[in-house]
């Protein structure tokens, strides 16, 4: 169609009284003719790829100037969300219209690219893809929309849930969050495989029929899986705890869908599935409510009784005077027996200490009192010894 037959045809819809009600594709197509007759001519020439040399240049003007107008239609919309979300969600009302703000830019920028793109009058196999791209763009921005909302809902919960003591939970929301994003990734790209017309019933179809084979090829992976589900809903530890698990003692750097991570002190990298280790005996030694002192202090056999009784009285007014002692009542100070080379003095005492580094700090000290309490006591820490005695035969 040349420009002269475009011109004809323009004369011929101005010329036209009371013109029946226009559905969109009429006026986008008028509009279209208009602007064909008033391009210059060199303009209409063809170009690479069967389009024009105006729709060449006319296709990245639209694409500027509607980001451009997105971005004040973005402003607006925000606004208007921000007034329909409920008073009682304040604070995470601007965490979700942030959120949302990049998908609500992209969805107003394919409704207007897909109003204005057909006044382009693209050539069919032209004009089909850029239907195609537009529509895509819009079924992956209202699933990407969803995926940012399941995020904030993930996060209003969760600081819901802190306000009422339930810190416990945490983990369970962030694995169901988890599972509902993945569901919705995988329906957004059922969406976009049935809009492009892939068979995605006879897939379903496929994917059910192969699934038993899959499986039971992947019985692991499922153990695995629900080991992770279980140990996140029953939360034994969590990031950064030190824990004992048989005869691996360590840090927990990591737990995910598989496996677990553990840092021991020789600063290897240990990685347990998740299904072996839910059946696992896990000591957590970062739950700790207070530490257990215990040592065995031997005294040399040249201690006299009241040496003995001023080092045991000394060493117990000075645990129950510690400011980090659980309770008084549990200090155990006692003569325990006379062993092959030692008196031996029991010490048991619990202190309340945040961490196992405060807790070797309050043990060291308390072992430095105890030598400074048996050295003015007048005894000795005795070293394991034997006695020779040589008898003279007549």
């Amino acid at each position: 169609m040349n420009f002269s037959t475009l011109c004809f045809q323009l004369k011929l819809v101005l010329a036209t009284t009371d013109p029946p009600p226009t559905p969109p594709e009429e006026w986008q197509s008028n509009l279209g003719l208009w602007l064909l007759s008033h391009l210059p001519e060199g303009l209409h020439r063809m170009g690479p790829y069967q389009l024009s040399y105006w729709q060449w240049l006319a296709l990245p003007l639209l694409v500027a100037l509607f980001w451009l107008a997105t971005g004040l239609l973005k402003n607006i919309s925000k606004r208007l969300l921000l007034k329909l979300i409920p008073k009682t969600l304040e604070g995470e009302n601007q965490t979700l219209a942030a959120k949302l703000a990049t998908p609500i830019r992209l969805l107003w920028f394919s409704i207007l690219m897909r109003l204005f793109v057909p006044v382009l009058n693209l050539p069919s196999q032209m004009g089909s893809f850029a239907d195609n791209l537009l529509a895509a763009l819009l079924i992956a921005v209202l699933f990407w929309s969803l995926l940012r909302l399941v995020d904030v809902v993930a996060e209003v919960i969760k600081k819901r849930l802190a306000s009422r003591g339930g810190d416990s939970a945490n983990v369970l929301i962030q694995s169901t969050s988890q599972l509902v994003k993945g569901l919705l990734m995988v329906l957004g790209t059922l969406s976009l495989l049935g809009y492009f017309g892939y068979p995605v019933t006879s897939m379903l179809a496929g994917l059910g029929v192969g699934g038993i084979a899959i499986a039971l090829a992947s019985q692991k992976t499922i153990e695995n899986l629900l080991g992770a589900f279980l140990i996140r809903l029953d939360q034994p530890f969590k990031i950064g705890d030190l824990v004992q698990i048989g005869e691996l003692k360590g840090h927990v750097e990591y737990v995910g869908f598989r496996s677990t991570r553990i840092r021991t002190a020789e600063r290897t990298l240990v990685t347990l599935p998740n299904g072996a280790l839910a059946d696992q005996r896990i000591e957590n030694h970062a739950t700790k409510d207070r530490f257990r002192f215990s040592t065995t202090v031997g005294l040399v056999y040249e201690t006299q009784a009241s040496q003995m009784k001023a080092v045991l009285a000394g060493m117990e007014a000075m645990l129950k005077a510690h400011p980090k002692i659980w309770e008084k009542n549990s200090v155990v100070v006692c003569f325990r027996e006379m062993a092959a080379s030692s008196l031996d003095v029991e010490v048991l005492a619990y202190f309340l200490a945040g961490n196992t580094q405060e807790f070797f700090a309050i043990r060291q000290e308390v072992l430095l009192k105890i030598m400074e309490i048996v050295e003015n006591a007048g005894s000795a820490i005795a070293f394991p010894s034997s006695t020779v005695y040589l008898a003279k035969t007549k």
